[in-house]
């Protein structure tokens, strides 16, 4: 009786020994990838840059304090250039605000350098090249209406992009898989500010600064005067409260 109340004490020792042990090392495992969060004001966990990706950058430590907090905007705009491009990029390098431009392939004939332009301060990514409806369109289509406004991107402004806004955000299973198959992020937005509804500058400030909560991809159109105007005039309102980046920065801090 007694050896086996030993023995079974030993079993316990050796199973709690070796499920410490399996514990720790699971932990060790974890720690070295484990991701930082931060519990913004409406409670709910943020996923942020790991530690070890952070270290070493004060601006994108910065940028991610400020993603915590809900105080980072991207003021997107589709369809350009157009002929208020321009004036949107000279106001907006003139407040030292970034924003992110999706082009249309087509529209680019004659606006080379406004395009040029545009890249030099902004970010450009792709629409489409004459926004036709992707899920209406086959996938050899989509392929080469993917390739040719890349290719005009690159042409004009020297620079590659990955980052897609399909026309009308709409897509579908077989959409989604062709561009992940051909290495492109899509992304949306998520305060539409209606400008290509209203098409008035009141109205449209308005509407969109009612929606604006912050960490927010707004979406706008710079084919239209009262849209430009808008922005500019959101951007006066809202540029000492938050801060403005590109898509793409904000996307590596949000991941």
């Amino acid at each position: 009786m007694k050896i086996f109340i030993k023995t079974k004490t030993l079993y316990i020792i050796l199973f709690v020994i070796i499920s410490t042990l399996l514990t720790l090392i699971y932990y060790y495992n974890s720690k070295k990838n484990i991701k930082s969060y931060t519990i913004p004001k409406n409670d709910e966990k943020v996923e942020i840059y790991t530690k070890e990706e952070n270290k070493g950058n004060e601006e994108l430590e910065k940028l991610t304090m400020l993603y915590n907090e809900k105080k980072l905007l991207v003021l997107t705009f589709d369809d350009g250039p157009g002929k208020y491009t321009e004036k949107l990029v000279d106001a907006m390098h003139e407040r030292n605000i970034p924003v992110t431009f999706f082009i249309l392939g087509q529209n680019v004939a004659n606006k080379e350098d406004i395009l040029k332009k545009e890249a030099i301060y902004n970010e450009i990514n792709i629409h489409s090249y004459s926004h036709a409806l992707f899920t209406k369109l086959s996938n050899e289509e989509i392929t080469e209406d993917i390739t040719k406004t890349r290719e005009i991107i690159k042409e004009v402004t020297g620079k590659d992009t990955n980052i897609i806004r399909v026309p009308y955000g709409m897509t579908n299973t077989r959409v989604k898989n062709l561009l992940l198959d051909l290495n492109l992020t899509s992304v949306t937005w998520d305060v539409d500010s209606k400008d290509w509804s209203f098409r008035n500058t009141d109205k449209t400030y308005n509407y969109t600064l009612k929606y604006i909560t912050g960490n927010n991809i707004i979406l706008m159109h710079d084919i239209y005067e009262t849209s430009v105007d808008a922005a500019i005039r959101l951007v006066d309102t809202l540029k000492d409260t938050y801060t403005f980046v590109t898509l793409s920065t904000y996307l590596s801090i949000a991941k």
